[in-house]
């Protein structure tokens, strides 16, 4: 699957500080991550969980072509640190953020 200008990931944010991500595909089609985008999400959420900033919860939708859908809900304090750090680093508004 190529990801391109026709399959953005639309995000919103609810009053209590939760983003939601809608992608417009499976998880398996997102792209593969490079090793040193994952040491630089790692550090990112290291120096962030030491200074105790969590994050917002986090919640994803994954539409299939067929309509079927997956959601998934981050709302531990490692799992938000992470998604955090993620979106600072590489971005989660784009499939390559969204695949790390």
């Amino acid at each position: 699957m190529l990801w391109g200008m026709a399959s953005p990931i639309q995000i919103a944010a609810a009053p209590d500080g939760t983003m939601t991500y809608l992608i417009a595909h499976p998880p398996g089609d997102l792209p593969a991550v490079h090793s040193r985008d994952l040491v630089r999400a790692w550090g990112t959420a290291r120096e962030a969980a030491q200074h105790q900033a969590w994050g917002e919860g986090r919640a994803f939708r994954f539409v299939a072509a067929d309509g079927r859908t997956i959601d998934i809900a981050l709302r531990d304090s490692d799992a938000s640190c992470w998604a955090g750090a993620v979106d600072r680093a590489i971005g989660l508004g784009t499939a390559y953020g969204m695949s790390l």
